[in-house]
């Protein structure tokens, strides 16, 4: 699940993998319990198919809920994992063949009831699962980097606090670019607001990334991830203090839950209505870009284009 989170390709694959050996790991070593009772002949084809259907549906149920752009609702992905455990067992279950043990002794009392048993092992999968979910969210208390202030002197001048939206007046509440260079501009008129890093749970080693290996920012529900060209990367920070952290002439929120960083981009194309721009990165990466931006984006990135160009 957190190789998943990544929105790697190649994470995404192992990811895959690592599950539907794991859900054909779960079922051979269940029926391996039996052998006491009778003698279990496995058929090789449908123990290969059941292993296939548990990676490529485990698959495609990590990709719907992680890496799709238009991902489903969450009970389609659930079904689809679902799927994965019930269509890997019952392919196994048809190539079993079971023949009784002749002069087989009778099973002796259990040391341990049934339903007393049934509640130890809920108890111990809820705790297990619990830990596992916990060690997965980061620390939102650790140091945050300030923002700096650059005036037209050149010279750095730290701020006690970022700048957040919620400096916007209630008439500019919607978190575009212009809004922002607003409330920038109230509070200090000379000076332009950004950041050389941002805060993430780990990358390289260091609990920041520079801003000039951020390709693109992606929100998702309550999480926030920053695409570095080949991984995403976990932002404790929300997207719309992220995009007043960053320099306005280089990331452009193209979408409520997507920032581009506009050097990273190498073709931009229309789908329908909205558009779609296609980053410039090892990974291959499309972000969608929402009608009302399009136009915005497109004069961005001519003047960028003309800029570099002279």
């Amino acid at each position: 699940m957190y190789l998943a989170t990544l929105r790697s390709q190649r994470l995404l694959f192992i990811a895959a993998t690592v599950m539907g050996v794991g859900i054909a790991s779960m079922h051979y070593i269940g029926m391996m319990a039996l052998h006491a009772s009778a003698h279990m002949v496995h058929n090789p084809v449908y123990v290969l198919a059941s292993v296939l259907i548990a990676i490529l549906a485990s698959g495609l149920a990590l990709w719907q809920a992680f890496a799709s752009e238009t991902r489903p609702p969450l009970i389609v992905c659930a079904a689809v994992l679902g799927c994965a455990i019930s269509g890997m067992h019952y392919t196994a279950m048809a190539g079993l063949t079971l023949h009784p043990i002749v002069g087989a002794l009778p099973p002796g009392t259990p040391a341990i009831s049934g339903d007393l048993l049934a509640v130890i092992v809920s108890i111990v999968a809820f705790l297990v699962s619990g830990v596992f979910m916990l060690a997965l969210v980061p620390d939102q208390h650790e140091s945050v980097t300030e923002p700096v202030i650059v005036s037209e002197s050149g010279d750095p001048d730290p701020v006690p606090a970022p700048i957040t939206l919620d400096m916007v007046t209630p008439a500019a509440a919607p978190a575009t670019e212009f809004a922002v260079a607003s409330a920038i501009e109230q509070i200090k008129p000379d000076a332009v607001v950004y950041e050389t890093t941002l805060p993430v749970e780990k990358y390289r080693g260091s609990k920041t990334i520079d801003t000039a290996d951020i390709f693109s920012v992606h929100a998702n529900a309550h999480y926030t991830y920053v695409f570095n060209g080949r991984e995403d990367i976990f932002c404790p920070l929300s997207i719309s203090e992220i995009i007043v952290r960053l320099p306005p002439d280089i990331f452009f929120r193209v979408h409520r839950s997507y920032i581009i960083n506009i050097q990273r981009v190498a073709r931009l194309k229309r789908a329908g209505d909205n558009g779609v721009a296609d980053l410039d990165s090892p990974v291959r990466r499309s972000v969608p870009v929402s009608r009302s931006r399009l136009p915005q984006l497109r004069e961005q990135l001519t003047e960028y284009l003309q800029t570099r160009d002279n």
